[in-house]
This record gives structure tokens, C-alpha cells and sequence, in this order.
């Protein structure tokens, strides 16, 4: 069943793991550069969106 699944949705599928990939070499390079400042704004990021899914918004922190 999830094969299918999977192939049936496969464009939104690789959209959201391209923006995963992307997410982790930007921590990465934040992490690599010492950029303490950048990864304050990530974790930042990262927290408004964990709460906007957390209150039900999950279509609009997704982006989708």
C-alpha cells in the first residue's frame, strides 16, 4: 500500500525531502562556519514551525 502511495504522490513527495535536504546542509554549514548567531535564527525558525503544526497549522508552516 505504500508503495503506491508513494508513487501516486511522488512530485509533493520529493518536494518535501528536497526541503528536508536542504534544511540539513543549512544547519550544516551554520554548524561547520560557527555561526552562532545563524543557528539561533534557525533553532527560531525551527520552533514557529514545530508551534504553528502544534496548533493546527501544519498546511501553512508546510507551505503547502
Amino acid at each position: 500500500m505504500w508503495v503506491e502511495i508513494l508513487l501516486y504522490n511522488r512530485g509533493p513527495v520529493i518536494e518535501a525531502l528536497e526541503r528536508c535536504e536542504a534544511g540539513q546542509a543549512e544547519l550544516r554549514r551554520l554548524l561547520t562556519d560557527g555561526n552562532a548567531a545563524g543557528l539561533r535564527e534557525y533553532l527560531e525558525t525551527a520552533r514557529a514551525f514545530r508551534e504553528g503544526i502544534e496548533r493546527g497549522g501544519w498546511r501553512a508552516a508546510s507551505g503547502y
